[in-house]
């Protein structure tokens, strides 16, 4: 696994979401694998409301989305967990004034994010990947195909428990994200 640092380029296009079979711990991690070349992500400005990103995540065939510049470079990655109405709720509470809160603040940097190369992630089952998140505490992994220099997909914990048969736990996004905010 590595850090990214800068992606280039990521694809605008909105998809809807599409049935996945059910998997389990000794299926191959591929089996989740959905490349970005046929299913892109929901991407949108650092500046988008927090409301408008939700939708259009909710809209995309992923449990996230990109956050680009005006170049549509990739800046970072904001899981659909975050934006979920009870985690804004709980911002709100928590005294952050959601009306002035846009998807930058609430992102994961690009530079935060580690990434397993393609061929790698090609010879992991679901269960070896989901130790290998759970033991690095990643909530999302990155896909590079370095040949390409390209991010070719993103796995998530929540869209492997939704998948498999595994019990997959991992951090309220929330309680994170309001300590760093509040520093």
């Amino acid at each position: 696994m590595f850090a990214l640092n800068s992606i280039k380029r990521a694809r605008t296009t909105i998809i809807e979401k599409t049935a996945s079979p059910e998997l389990f711990a000794h299926s191959p991690a591929l089996a989740l694998f959905r490349d970005f070349r046929d299913l892109p992500p929901a991407c949108f400005s650092g500046s988008t409301h927090l409301e408008v990103a939700a939708e259009q995540v909710i809209q995309s065939p992923y449990d996230f989305g990109l956050v680009v510049n005006s170049q549509h470079e990739i800046l970072g990655c904001i899981l659909e967990s975050v934006l979920l109405l009870e985690n804004r709720m709980s911002l709100q509470q928590a005294g952050f004034d959601l009306a002035l809160m846009d998807a930058r603040q609430l992102m994961k940097p690009l530079s935060a994010l580690l990434a397993i190369e393609l061929s790698a992630f090609s010879q992991l089952s679901v269960r070896k990947l989901a130790k290998l998140m759970l033991q690095k505490q990643l909530q999302e992994l990155v896909i590079m195909d370095s040949a390409s220099d390209e991010m070719r997909s993103i796995i998530t914990l929540t869209q492997m428990r939704k998948l498999t048969h595994l019990a997959l736990h991992q951090p309220t996004p929330v309680s994170q994200l309001v300590g760093i905010l509040k520093h």
